[in-house]
């Protein structure tokens, strides 16, 4: 099986160690498509799209402070969250409890984008903002991410999180990034998550959360799921006579059926049966 380039994001090493199979899979999709495998369109979920329009405003908000410069006004920050906003619901999206309808997602972006602005930014002395940097980590695999931003005192990853639930631990992601940072050249001393909550509209925003990642550890662990992910890749194209996997056999890679995502919602191989069903370990005993 011919070796393809592939690009490995650094924000999916944290949900790979969650389950190989879902993570790896939807990473190497275009490669194993061809072989007949199938998959399931996904809804795309509000939380993704207002995450990423509160990201789009923070780009904004820092870009204009890289070189000692000044933050553009808080409108426009808010004017490019909504912009974000509006652009990616009209490809649709799935609303959950939290966030019912579009009206309830604006005043959300709009919130969070103004806390951001106010309460995070302030604090950022910018160098780098959402760079892509890149590093081959195997044949044909290629490590890459963009941080939110990188800070000039002390050297240090940002990276922005929000979401209904607390973030929970994104230490691959974040030893990643900073994995990705030095071998740009850039000396990174900590890693931090700065992490706002995205609540209903009924209750009042809360502050943001800082989150220090312990950095040695943090790296450490996007290594070992880099490892893994190299390894396992190996195997699909190769084939492993010791294990006696053949090219193209799914189960090179670990599923974890106990996982929070491996259902309906969240996996796309998820309910697939048959020849070409590339998860089957979702079905339960009857």
């Amino acid at each position: 099986m011919t070796a393809l380039p592939t690009i490995i994001r650094a924000s999916a090493l944290t949900w790979n160690s969650d389950c190989q199979k879902r993570g790896t899979g939807q990473l190497f999709w275009l490669e194993i498509k061809p072989l007949g495998y199938r998959s399931r369109q996904l809804d795309r979920s509000i939380a993704g799209v207002t995450g990423t329009a509160v990201h789009r405003a923070a780009e904004f908000t820092l870009a204009g402070k890289i070189g000692g410069g000044s933050p553009p006004p808080v409108s426009d920050a808010t004017d490019a969250a909504r912009d974000s906003l509006v652009e990616q619901m009209a490809q649709g999206v799935a609303f959950d409890t939290t966030t019912a309808t579009r009206a309830d997602a604006l005043r959300q972006v709009i919130s969070m984008t103004r806390l951001y602005y106010h309460k995070v930014a302030p604090n950022i002395q910018p160098v780098l903002v959402e760079k892509r940097l890149e590093a081959e980590v195997g044949e044909g695999i290629i490590l890459a991410g963009s941080p939110d931003v990188v800070a000039i005192e002390p050297g240090q990853i940002d990276d922005l999180k929000t979401g209904a639930r607390d973030p929970g631990n994104h230490n691959p992601q974040i030893g990643a990034y900073s994995l990705l940072a030095r071998s740009a050249g850039i000396d990174i001393q900590q890693g931090a998550i700065d992490f706002i909550k995205r609540v209903p509209i009924s209750k009042p925003q809360p502050d943001p959360v800082r989150i220090v990642a312990p950095l040695a550890i943090a790296e450490q662990t996007a290594i070992n799921v880099l490892r893994h992910i190299v390894d396992d890749v190996r195997v699909f194209r190769e084939g492993d006579d010791r294990l006696g996997l053949k090219a193209g056999d799914p189960a090179a890679f670990l599923a974890n059926p106990h996982s929070r995502l491996c259902g309906e919602k969240y996996c796309p191989f998820w309910g697939i049966t048959g020849q070409y069903a590339f998860c089957n370990e979702w079905q339960k005993s009857e």
